[in-house]
């Protein structure tokens, strides 16, 4: 999450739910139940990314990490970081950590400001994180994106954007209070916004879910 967001994030979920435990309960709800990010989608975005054992990758946004965890299992020779601008969240990637055995490294960090050195990352991953971030901050997280990422490294979005089409489950955002969006969160056109960042050989898979219509989106440093 960018760190400008986080405050307004947390005070609508503390709004609900008081207590931290039940906050991080009802992000891992939500994303495993209500929108199954659970082994059988992470299984998916692996096929997708063609992913090699042995790289080193940035979960950007990581959240309580099980993308995270599941890369770093999936390719134990891989360095796998995760970076999120809660607290809470990376308090909760740590107990997952230890309790999985994984090798992964995370950080609380906002995605704006990126504690890496340039040219560290094979691969960034960006899920369900631009629909966190207001539309005045994406190019600058775009941008540190690509500082970071290696000579032909390669970025993957996976988010929900009103640019190519919000079907299905995603017309509900109108209808209920959803504490996860900023309001203009799914706006913008990520590609021409890829572009402006200097990446190259853009690709867009639409409906990377087979029911969510979530756009896939892959691209390239030079």
């Amino acid at each position: 999450m960018s760190w400008r967001f986080q405050k307004k994030y947390e005070s609508r979920v503390n709004g609900w739910l008081l207590h931290p435990a039940l906050r991080i309960n009802f992000y891992d709800l939500v994303m495993q139940k209500l929108l199954p990010f659970n082994d059988s989608f992470y299984k998916q975005l692996m096929l997708q990314t063609d992913m090699k054992n042995g790289e080193t990758v940035l979960d950007l946004g990581c959240g309580t990490g099980s993308l995270s965890i599941f890369m770093q299992k999936a390719h134990p020779q891989s360095k796998i970081f995760g970076i999120d601008a809660s607290e809470a969240m990376i308090a909760e990637c740590e107990k997952k950590r230890k309790v999985g055995l994984s090798e992964a490294i995370f950080k609380q960090s906002s995605a704006e400001n990126l504690p890496f050195d340039d040219e560290t990352f094979d691969s960034v991953v960006a899920s369900f994180l631009l629909s966190y971030i207001p539309q005045t901050i994406k190019p600058t997280v775009l941008k540190e994106v690509f500082r970071v990422l290696k000579p032909h490294g390669k970025l993957i979005i996976i988010d929900p954007n009103k640019q190519y089409g919000l079907k299905k489950v995603w017309n509900l955002i109108n209808y209920i209070p959803n504490p996860f969006f900023v309001e203009d969160g799914l706006e913008g056109n990520y590609l021409q916004m890829l572009e402006e960042a200097e990446f190259s050989e853009i690709y867009h898979l639409p409906g990377f879910h087979k029911w969510m219509d979530i756009p896939f989106i892959t691209a390239f440093k030079k």
